[in-house]
């Protein structure tokens, strides 16, 4: 029963920024997640877009079932305090749930949870890799079978929403199996823990070569990877072009132009290259043109993907909503000309266009100087409870830092290699360095209150002559 309001509690409390808002928080590619689904009940087949998976879609379809758009957030909102609970029981062993409670308003108040939360947008479910992974290799024996088989649920949709949570995945599933063969998982749980944790993995892989077989003829996991990276070293690609061109009859050659810095990005501008050559175009060419400047400039490659992951790892902000989510800048006169989605929604476009992100007025630099003020200050006491759980050798603590910490990482170098350096790709994760310092702290305060209690029980001794 506690759990039940618990999560109740959860879901409503970390989905305030929609009610803030007065609408759930729209995304740029929130048309596109949603549609995809909606229109394959109409036509009766699926067509996924070319830049991501559509199985965040799929998932949300019976949550909304074209009625209101509010289930979505309540229903993310519910998922992530699920999480955060079990993350906090195999941390720390006890339920607390006034802790947990606490553990909530925190985060809500001070991070930038609550603002994915409320968001249309897969970035929600980054986190919950990262959780779910350390719940598969932490929770041997502390979790149910039920729990268990949820927690890999969540951690397989969680890997399948987005191709940068599949990578994620890939990583920590090598933490984890570095953790069973280093005998940190009990011999008789080994196996199984592994077995667990690479059923997201595949899951996500077959059903994402599958689609892209059946709707492109291509069994790969992203049909459209080379594109990103294209974007991505385009100053490499530049040259390489200039240098070829001569001898390759690329059609980016008539399109070298775009390549230029203040062009801005090939992908989804207004005149830029995908929209002028095609994505599919695009990609064929791609493929071969990055392969063999990779060749050339493999340390030029490197180098940029080392910048960037480090220049992500720094940029965290959860920035002004009209970059991050999308939704201020808008010119049409009606929602469903701003908005496809909505116009599967027509009963709620007036909650929309009344909305304080509609008319530019949520606090913009507010919610990110917060956010980011949150994490400086808890940064020396992460780094002071780390060195502490080490010493202490309290190994559920220590492994949730080492997920948490490789996370971080990792998502740093996946979008920032791939896609490039966005504030929100690293405020998606970065508010867990809050999450685990409240549990380190909540273990340290009661270790040494039992010390002390133990302390003043004892007897006493007597003098020595």
């Amino acid at each position: 029963m506690k759990l039940a309001l618990f999560l109740i509690l959860g879901g409503i409390s970390l989905s305030w920024p929609a009610f803030y808002n007065g609408y759930p928080i729209l995304f740029g590619d929130t048309d596109e997640y949603l549609n995809i689904p909606i229109e394959m009940l109409e036509v009766g087949w699926l067509s996924p877009a070319w830049a991501r998976p559509p199985f965040y879609g799929i998932l949300l379809l019976p949550i909304h079932w074209k009625m209101s758009l509010w289930p979505i957030v309540f229903f993310q909102g519910l998922v992530v305090s699920y999480f955060l609970h079990l993350a906090v029981r195999v941390a720390t062993g006890v339920v607390d749930f006034r802790f947990l409670v606490a553990i909530i308003f925190i985060l809500g108040l001070f991070t930038s949870l609550p603002w994915h939360v409320a968001t249309l947008n897969p970035d929600v479910f980054a986190p919950l890799v990262i959780l779910g992974m350390y719940l598969i290799a932490a929770g041997q024996g502390k979790l149910t079978s039920l729990e268990q088989f949820l927690v890999v649920a969540v951690t397989t949709v969680s890997s399948a929403v987005h191709y940068s949570h599949l990578a994620l995945g890939v990583v920590l599933f090598g933490l984890t199996a570095l953790f069973a063969f280093a005998g940190g998982i009990p011999r008789p749980m080994r196996f199984r823990a592994l077995i667990l944790a690479l059923i997201p993995i595949v899951v996500t892989v077959s059903a994402l070569s599958f689609l892209n077989y059946k709707v492109r003829g291509t069994a790969a996991v992203a049909s459209h990877g080379s594109v990103f990276v294209l974007n991505k070293y385009r100053k490499i690609i530049k040259n390489y072009l200039e240098e070829n061109c001569a001898e390759q009859q690329y059609t980016l050659c008539n399109h070298i132009d775009k390549f230029e810095p203040r062009s801005g990005t090939l992908l989804w501008d207004q005149g830029s290259l995908v929209a002028e050559v095609g994505a599919h175009r695009v990609n064929d060419e791609a493929k071969k043109i990055i392969r063999d400047s990779f060749q050339e400039n493999a340390i030029d490659y490197g180098l940029i993907a080392l910048k960037s992951t480090f220049l992500q790892l720094a940029r965290f902000k959860t920035i002004d909503p009209a970059a991050s989510w999308g939704g201020t800048e808008y010119h049409g006169e009606s929602a469903s000309e701003e908005h496809l989605a909505l116009q599967h929604f027509p009963h709620e476009q007036t909650h929309f266009l009344t909305s304080r992100q509609r008319n530019a007025q949520l606090p913009r630099s507010e919610i990110g100087w917060i956010h980011e003020a949150a994490i400086i200050v808890c940064l020396p006491f992460f780094v002071f409870f780390f060195y502490n759980a080490l010493k202490r050798r309290a190994k559920p603590l220590s492994w949730l830092y080492a997920y948490v910490l490789v996370g971080l990482l990792a998502n740093a170098a996946i979008c920032a290699s791939l896609s490039g350096v966005v504030p929100r790709y690293q405020s998606r994760v970065v508010w867990l360095t809050v999450f685990i310092t409240l549990i380190a702290a909540f273990m340290w305060r009661k270790t040494h209150s039992q010390r002390e209690s133990s302390e003043s029980f004892a007897e006493p001794q007597p003098p020595r002559s």
